[in-house]
C-alpha cells in the first residue's frame, strides 16, 4: 500500500511539473514573451560573466607551474593545453554576449510590436464609434 501511495505521489508531482512547464511555454510564445526574452538575455549576461572570469584566470601567467616540484609528460600535457581553455572560454563568453543581445533586442522588437498592434486596434475601435 505504502509503494502505491509513493507512485501515486511521484506522478502527481511529474504531472503537475509537466502542465506548469506547459503553461510556461504557452505564456513564453505569447504577450509576455518581452519579459521572458530579458531574463534569459539576465542569464546569458551572467554566463558570459562567468566564461570571462574562466578565460581570464587561464592564462600561462596565473597558471605557473613551478619546475621543481612537477615535471614530466604530465606537466607539459597541462601547460600546453591552456592556451586552448582559455580560448574556448573566450568563444563562450562571445556567443553568450551574442545571445543576449539578440533576446534584448528580439524582447524590445516583440513588445514594440505588441504595443503598436494594440495602439492600432484602439485607433480603429476609436474610428468606428
Amino acid at each position: 500500500m505504502a509503494d502505491s501511495i509513493l507512485w501515486l505521489g511521484r506522478e502527481t508531482v511529474k504531472v503537475s511539473r509537466e502542465a506548469l512547464d506547459f503553461l510556461i511555454d504557452l505564456m513564453k510564445g505569447g504577450a509576455t514573451a518581452p519579459i521572458f526574452m530579458f531574463k534569459d538575455a539576465w542569464d546569458w549576461m551572467d554566463v558570459r560573466g562567468s566564461a570571462s572570469g574562466v578565460a581570464s584566470a587561464l592564462t600561462e601567467q596565473h597558471l605557473v607551474v613551478d619546475n621543481s616540484d612537477w615535471s614530466g609528460k604530465a606537466r607539459e600535457a597541462y601547460v600546453s593545453s591552456v592556451a586552448s581553455h582559455a580560448d574556448a572560454a573566450s568563444r563562450i563568453t562571445a556567443i553568450a554576449a551574442t545571445t543576449s543581445g539578440h533576446l534584448c533586442a528580439a524582447a524590445g522588437a516583440a513588445f514594440y510590436t505588441t504595443l503598436a498592434d494594440v495602439l492600432a486596434k484602439l485607433i480603429v475601435a476609436a474610428i468606428r464609434r
